[in-house]
């Protein structure tokens, strides 16, 4: 039996709808950090800015902070999901995850956690171009998980990209293998 005109074009149209929603979750190639459970700093690839959150509350937006901190501000935790994705929680609030608000501004945000697993809002994709070596997967202080890394929103497929100076607003943009200003360093703080 064959399958109808219809049928077909139906299902030519899907694989493309699918490819289409795919590609624009395009990031880097390169290789996933493990945390291991140690908090960290997200530092801008350049040096200088790291990303901290306004305050330890819900709606507390995502800042670019001018400030190297030796406490660490973040906590990641892989979700299980496939491809490998992370929750990026508050250090001082686990309660808090960083979230894409997109459509709005400041466009990253502080939400409570969805223990669900269903909010992929809450999920990040993190591709860097240099992982810890997996002999010695937990730098010591001041090293890092991965350099050169892009973090990608695993909802939108929209990359996280500092804007301005410190005070600013990180914006939710189209990830750009190129672009230098969506490359970010993993780095173990004091903890």
């Amino acid at each position: 039996m064959f399958a109808s005109p219809s049928t077909v074009l139906l299902g030519f149209f899907s694989t493309v709808v699918l490819a289409s929603a795919l590609s624009n979750r395009q990031i880097s190639s390169g290789c996933t950090p493990s945390f291991q459970g140690i908090p960290v700093n997200i530092m801008v690839g350049d040096g200088g800015n790291g990303l901290a959150p306004s305050n330890d509350s819900t709606g507390s937006y995502i800042l670019n902070d001018g400030c190297i901190h030796s406490n660490p501000l973040f906590l990641l935790e892989n979700t299980g999901h496939s491809p490998s994705s992370f929750i990026i929680k508050d250090q001082n609030n686990h309660d808090l995850v960083v979230y894409a608000a997109s459509g709005t501004s400041p466009a990253i945000q502080l939400n409570a956690i969805d223990n669900s697993g269903q909010d992929e809002r809450q999920d990040w994709i993190i591709n860097c171009s240099t992982c810890a070596e997996a002999s010695n997967p937990v730098p010591t202080v001041g090293g890092t998980f991965g350099q050169w890394c892009q973090i990608a929103n695993s909802l939108t497929g929209l990359c996280v990209q500092p804007e301005g100076s410190a005070g600013t607003f990180p914006v939710l943009t189209a990830c750009d293998v190129t672009n230098s200003n969506q490359k970010f360093d993993f780095v173990r703080g004091l903890n």
